[in-house]
């Protein structure tokens, strides 16, 4: 199994890149939750399944409103 992480810094309202994200990438689960401080965090979980080659692959995408 081969693992990649990559962290980006999107400068972009938090709403519109977590809609995005989620049509694109969300078709296990997408959730958007409100802190207790009042900023937003995503959670986006998502499939593929290769059937050529029988073969699956996973992203997850967390995101974290920041000021």
């Amino acid at each position: 199994m081969t693992v990649h992480y990559i962290r980006l810094i999107v400068n972009s309202p938090f709403p519109a890149l977590y809609y995005v994200l989620a049509r694109k990438f969300g078709q296990c689960y997408r959730r958007c939750l409100k802190l207790e401080n009042g900023k937003l965090y995503g959670i986006i979980i998502g499939e593929k399944h290769f059937f050529r080659i029988g073969s699956m692959a996973s992203i997850t995408v967390t995101l974290e409103e920041r000021e």
